[in-house]
């Protein structure tokens, strides 16, 4: 990809529908995106008129196999708030914070209202995932089996 800001050249090979993501940098400028003319993900939060270049992702614990997942890192995901905050969209924030909230007053997510969006939707999943990865408890009977390795499984 070459644009004004830079260059950018990725080597790993998109994966088949069936397959996961690899790890490490990679493209998701995936052959049915180019076939319906879009850069991203409808999910993306890209302004109208502009194209997206490069998207930040904390390490996470949140892939469904073992032999590719990460222990859950601490220090990273809390690095990686800032970022949230500074560059995050007002829903994304508005999201994590009302899950958080509605957990610590409750103890789990049951009964929480889901968000109108799919976006929305995807946040509080990931929020659903950091604090189970983070040990909360109330969280596993919410979480697909498999899906993260938590703090408590780091040794």
């Amino acid at each position: 990809m070459l644009s004004p800001a830079g260059r950018l050249e990725v080597y790993q090979p998109i994966p088949k529908p069936d397959e996961d993501s690899p790890l490490g940098a990679h493209t998701h400028l995936l052959p049915k995106l180019v076939k319906l003319r879009r850069s991203c993900s409808a999910l993306d939060p890209v302004p109208e008129g502009w194209q997206p270049f490069l998207t930040l992702h904390p390490a996470a614990p949140f892939r469904p196999s073992d032999n590719d997942s990460y222990d859950y890192d601490r220090l990273a995901d809390l690095s990686f708030l800032p970022l949230l905050e500074e560059f995050g969209t007002q829903e994304d924030l508005q999201v994590s914070g009302a899950f958080r909230a509605h957990v610590r007053q409750h103890g789990t997510p049951e009964n929480m209202k889901i968000p109108d969006t799919r976006r929305g939707c995807a946040r509080m999943h990931i929020e659903l995932l950091r604090m189970a990865a983070q040990g909360h408890k109330g969280m596993e009977p919410f979480v697909p089996v498999d899906t993260l390795k938590s703090a408590t499984d780091c040794g």
